[in-house]
């Protein structure tokens, strides 16, 4: 304090009695609370609001816990320019009231009552089941998404599911915002981002033993935990869940999502997968038939899960363009230059603009470029938006008529369609893959239209009938938004207990 010429405004008063503490909350306009580390709680949080006072604390541990959902506190980094836009932030009057209302349910008699109920639901109750699920990533793809929904939708009371993931990244604010729990188990970086085709390769003997050594990690940690089922959810996870769960007490899920077969993998990857499905799991989950197919004759068929906020989307207004949209990450495979060259052919006989909801993940920056590249070749560079990725595909699809899945083989299941489905858009989809399984062409019940897959010509034909067809969309986006209610989480939530419930 001296050294920085602070002395006549830093007050230290050392410790002081409560009465006396409470006075200086009261008499603060704000609380700062600059932990570093080692925060299990923070009860300092709770004090200041109760006293009226808004708080600015660290992003960090216990503290994050103490703030959900309170207007009258914000989080920073404890840098300057962080601290100085929050006391910005925090200076309004009303805040005072926020956070007084904000404590009413944190008093010591809601707390007691809490306690209560946890008492008695341990003396009275079934005792909840604990599930642990297995993934070597925390990035944002469909299978890590479906799994969180999947999560949520969960009966409380009687499931307890906790994620174990290999390492930090997006994903882990999902979990935080649903109130999820979870840990990270961090697995050596060379042996995390192995490709699919490298597994089982020779030369990389180093990497496999670091897998080994990395189950041995997970399976002290699972014998911590006493989970009674274990629920692999990537194929990284398969590999080394089924090593930790060798003569475990434990029940052993294994719940697949890609085709275990050309070109998603290679022969020898997939002979390893089949032998493990076979040997190894209680059960094995399967995304679609397609998949089952690929995997094992004795795999149960549970699709993947969409929530609401795809169902409350609005149905779509009249408009005078055609709005076409891919979502999904930008990849090679994923085949978003089918839908740029199809866009040039369908504005030859009405106005259409192209949305790519998405971005690259796997170091796919080269595609992404070749695109815009195309894109300008085409002239359409004008009708192509390129959003990059977005947490909230639900508000991008509000302003969407067509969603075209364009993946150049055969998808799994199909996530991105059905969630389109959910909100009532048309869907134009390959004749091939886990989506030929829930999407119908023809008949009564129509819910969507099929072009033959890698096929750009095909494609082009189906979204220029389409195009031109208001009322043909607008009737295959109601039967859509119907056959996607069989793909409610809550629903699907249902089924997977099912599944717990019979192996215990």
């Amino acid at each position: 304090v001296s050294s920085a010429g602070l002395t006549d405004s830093v007050s230290l008063t050392g410790r002081v009695d409560d009465d006396t503490l409470a006075q200086w909350y009261g008499a603060a306009d704000v609380t700062l609370v600059p932990s570093i580390a080692h925060e299990g709680f923070g009860l300092v949080v709770y004090e200041s609001l109760s006293c009226g006072t808004p708080v600015i604390a660290t992003d960090l541990d216990g503290l994050k816990d103490a703030a959900r959902g309170c207007t009258a506190l914000r989080l920073i980094d404890l840098s300057a320019p962080s601290l100085r836009a929050a006391l910005d932030e925090v200076s309004d009057p009303l805040l005072r009231i926020a956070a007084r209302e904000f404590v009413q349910t944190k008093q010591w008699s809601h707390v007691a009552e809490q306690h209560r109920r946890l008492y008695e639901r341990v003396l009275y109750e079934p005792a909840r089941r604990g599930v642990v699920v297995l993934d070597h990533t925390a990035r944002k793809s469909g299978g890590e998404l479906a799994i969180v929904k999947m999560a949520t939708a969960l009966d409380d009371d009687r499931w307890r599911m906790h994620l174990i993931l290999a390492e930090h990244g997006p994903l882990e604010q999902d979990l935080e915002d649903r109130g999820l729990s979870y840990e990270v188990v961090e697995m050596d970086r060379r042996t995390r981002e192995l490709s699919r085709d490298d597994l089982g390769a020779r030369g990389r003997w180093r990497a496999l033993w670091a897998t080994v050594s990395y189950s041995w990690k997970i399976r002290r940690t699972l014998r911590r935990r006493r989970p009674h089922v274990v629920h692999s959810n990537s194929m990284k996870a398969h590999v080394y869940g089924s090593l930790a769960s060798v003569l475990a007490p434990w029940s052993f899920v294994m719940h697949v999502r890609d085709r275990w077969e050309s070109p998603y993998v290679s022969h020898r990857v997939a002979t390893l997968l089949r032998t493990l499905a076979f040997t190894a799991p209680d059960v094995v989950i399967a995304n679609s038939r397609t998949t089952a197919e690929s995997v094992s004759d004795a795999a149960v068929v549970l699709p993947s899960p969409t929530e609401e906020e795809f169902f409350d989307i609005p149905n779509v207004t009249p408009h005078n363009v055609v709005r076409l949209a891919v979502v999904g990450r930008l990849a090679p495979w994923k085949g978003q230059d089918l839908a740029i060259r199809a866009l040039a052919s369908v504005r030859e006989v009405t106005p259409a603009t192209l949305t790519l909801i998405g971005d690259a993940l796997f170091g796919e920056e080269e595609f992404v470029a070749s695109l815009h590249q195309l894109a300008e070749q085409l002239n359409v560079t004008e009708w192509v938006n390129f959003t990059g990725h977005v947490d909230d595909v639900a508000s991008c699809l509000t302003d969407v008529d067509i969603v075209i899945l364009t993946s150049r083989s055969p998808e799994p299941f199909g996530n991105v369609v059905v969630e389109a489905m959910a909100a009532g858009r048309a869907v134009v989809v390959p004749d091939r893959g886990g989506v030929t399984e829930f999407v119908i062409a023809s008949g009564p019940l129509s819910n969507g239209l099929f072009y033959v897959m890698d096929n750009v010509e095909s494609l082009s034909v189906v979204l220029r009938r389409i195009g031109v067809d208001d009322e043909m969309r607008r009737w295959l986006g109601k039967n859509a938004r119907v056959a996607a209610h069989a793909f409610h989480a809550d629903a699907l939530a249902l089924r997977l207990e099912d599944i717990y419930e019979s192996l215990l």
